[in-house]
């Protein structure tokens, strides 16, 4: 069985992308990080984050 979730998506003041307990923050010298706050792994671009863990990623 398949089951699908609607996300929510929001961007805070001061750019940071939020989607139910995940959280996006691109510096201005490309280095990005993705914070996983569930409870459960979060796959972002391919990539699985641990459950209450975090990438960090530079990007050029």
């Amino acid at each position: 069985m398949l089951l699908v979730t609607q996300l929510t998506v929001e961007r805070d003041d001061a750019g940071c992308f939020w989607s139910d307990g995940v959280a996006k923050t691109v510096f201005g010298d490309g280095t990005v990080v993705v914070a996983n706050f569930r409870q459960q792994p979060y796959k972002y671009n391919g990539q699985l984050i641990p459950a209450r863990d975090f990438i960090i990623k530079k990007v050029k």
